[in-house]
């Protein structure tokens, strides 16, 4: 449960650091971009615990990483649907 309770918070981080970087803040809202961040982190972490013994947990660079990667695939996933509308 504690696992998460991390992801989540990095989810968050990470939504907003891919925010900045993608540069996408006037295209989208700052909730869509959360939830992105969220998602994309629990999966990366869900990934990550499903490829090593242990996986990644706790506040780590490793993990804030991971966190940033989910939801930069999910937010590019995202971005490649809306273009196809």
């Amino acid at each position: 449960m504690t696992d998460l309770i991390f992801w989540v918070l990095f989810g968050i981080l990470a939504g907003w650091i891919v925010n900045i970087a993608t540069d996408t803040q006037g295209r989208q809202r700052v909730l869509g971009t959360l939830v992105i961040g969220i998602l994309g982190a629990i999966a990366g972490g869900t990934l990550m615990r499903l490829l090593s013994e242990r996986g990644i947990a706790g506040f780590s660079i490793p993990s804030l990483l991971t966190a940033v990667c989910g939801a930069i695939i999910l937010l590019t996933l995202v971005q490649m649907t809306d273009k196809g509308k």
